[in-house]
């Protein structure tokens, strides 16, 4: 599609998708054709590491990419990875304006996040439940680990 004459492709999300670093060279090879006009890819979480962004520098490198957006946020490029995309870097005649990595914010993790209860009815009898049924301690004084899990010993 990618390298179609006519092609109208300007996004292409594949996030929470096992492209990896074999998947990113194709895609890669795909940017380098005159014919791909993709403006934005979102690859977030797509297991992509060094390797993968060393194809991608090559695409982005080519007089032929658009590529003016790029996601990696969740990947695992390390320091070297990132050193090869970041645009200021690169010559002039890259388009790439906006490169994403690296969540590190708390509302970036929350996102995998989900607000459980525990069922008053189910619980352990030994357990006390508390702030809606969402907090969790002990009416004996034991450790918690060692009510829920037999052969503890504290």
């Amino acid at each position: 599609v990618l390298s179609m004459r006519f092609s109208s492709l300007r996004e292409l999300d594949l996030s929470n998708n096992n492209v990896k670093d074999l998947g990113l060279k194709l895609l890669s090879d795909g940017l380098e054709n005159p014919y791909c006009k993709l403006e934005t890819l979102s690859l977030s979480g797509c297991l992509i590491t060094v390797d993968g962004c060393a194809s991608l520098e090559s695409a982005l490198s080519s007089s032929h990419s658009y590529l003016r957006k790029l996601d990696l946020s969740y990947n695992h490029p390390g320091d070297l990875g990132m050193k090869l995309l970041v645009p200021e870097q690169k010559n002039p005649s890259w388009k790439l304006e906006t490169l994403r990595y690296g969540e590190k914010t708390r509302a970036g993790f929350l996102k995998y996040s989900h607000e459980l209860t525990l069922d008053p009815n189910t619980a352990h009898r030994e357990l006390l439940l508390s702030e809606g049924n969402r907090k969790v301690s002990s009416n004996q004084g034991s450790s918690i680990c060692c009510i829920c899990f037999s052969g503890c010993s504290e």
